[in-house]
């Protein structure tokens, strides 16, 4: 991590938010730029120290996966598309993927 690397941050587990927000503080002390992907419910009740937070509904936390995972594979397509990336053919998939 140096100054202006871009960070993802999930917050969405109440038990680990006070770990996330430590990780969280010890990129932005590198010179990170962090945004915050966390439930509203835990934007209120701590201090999540980020230049950009998206905050979800507060839900169960078994269901929180499924926004979360959704909201990251939009921001992975669409910056990919952004960069020009062919998004339908993406590069050393066959490295990743295995045919029996």
């Amino acid at each position: 991590i140096k100054d202006g690397t871009p960070v993802i941050a999930l917050s969405t587990v109440p038990r680990l938010c006070e770990k996330t927000i430590s990780s969280i503080r010890e990129v932005i002390s590198r010179g990170a730029l962090v945004t915050c992907i966390c439930s509203a419910a835990l934007a209120c009740e701590h201090a999540i120290p980020c230049a950009d937070m998206i905050m979800l509904p507060s839900i169960a936390d078994i269901f929180a996966p499924f926004p979360t995972a959704t909201l990251l594979q939009l921001f992975a397509y669409h910056t990919a598309a952004l960069k020009g990336h062919d998004v339908d053919k993406p590069r050393n998939l066959a490295k990743s993927v295995t045919v029996e």
